[in-house]
């Protein structure tokens, strides 16, 4: 915000919020400037960015943007009014101005998100980008075993809206498992609303178990509320009675035992 303040008293950027309208005139009807300042993007996650502008639920800008312009503000013409600017990296073509929508069959995308809502009032609006970690990577582990296994993560939210809220709908993904189970796997999940997140396990022989992710990640004390989501890792026994997880950046195992 300074460096955008001090290009605007210097006069590099301020001719350009005229707008087109004389300031004799009502300035109700002319457009606004949003200055959208990405200085803050971890360059690490910007690959690249999809910037996204709507106004009365119409998008009014959309653009990718790469990690060499990030020095400089994207400057947008919009009309007066409430605006939300949603910026994304790691959804790629997933994502739209109405947001993120998961395939059936997809994990989610490893998505980093900004949004913000304000009000275009003035000859000029600034926003400043800031990305958070919108997904929570699970990595599985399984005991050594002959027995292959098939598994299925289900759960109840299909991806977010423009404002970054996580939007209900069927989620399910298969996971790749390695015969030999001696390589752990990975899925990506969406941030959670609720208690709906499952694992089905199928065995050679047809027979389904269904373990309650939710309820282990809920008593581990696990926030899906935190700006930034922390990745999980899981341990499944290869009698299917006991599961270990593990929330990234704390020592603390939690066992829990599973009655069959």
């Amino acid at each position: 915000m300074k460096r955008l303040a001090f290009l605007l008293m210097t006069g590099i950027i301020w001719p350009a919020c005229i707008c087109g309208c004389s300031v004799k005139e009502d300035r109700k009807d002319c457009p606004c400037r949003l200055f959208v300042d990405m200085t803050a993007v971890d360059m690490a996650v910007m690959s690249p960015l999809s910037l996204y502008v709507s106004s009365g639920g119409e998008q009014v800008y959309g653009s990718v943007l790469k990690s060499e312009n990030s020095e400089n503000p994207c400057v947008v013409e919009v009309p007066r009014g409430e605006l939300v600017v949603s910026a994304w990296s790691g959804g790629d073509s997933l994502v739209s101005h109405e947001g993120m929508t998961i395939p059936i069959g997809s994990d989610c995308p490893r998505v980093y998100l900004h949004s913000s809502s304000m009000v275009a009032d003035g000859d000029y609006v600034c926003d400043t980008v800031l990305l958070r970690k919108n997904h929570c990577v699970l990595t599985m582990f399984f005991s050594e075993t002959e027995e292959p296994y098939a598994l299925m993560i289900r759960g109840n939210v299909a991806g977010y809206d423009a404002t970054g809220k996580p939007v209900k709908g069927a989620f399910q993904v298969p996971v790749s498992v390695d015969p030999t189970m001696a390589i752990p796997t990975q899925v990506c999940l969406p941030r959670q609303t609720g208690d709906e997140l499952h694992l089905d396990v199928t065995d050679r022989s047809g027979n389904l178990r269904t373990f309650p992710l939710h309820e282990y990640i809920r008593q581990m004390g696990y926030d899906w509320t935190e700006p930034d989501l922390k990745d999980l890792k899981l341990t499944l026994d290869y009698t299917m009675t006991a599961v270990t997880l593990v929330i990234q950046g704390w020592d603390e195992e939690f066992v829990f035992d599973i009655v069959i």
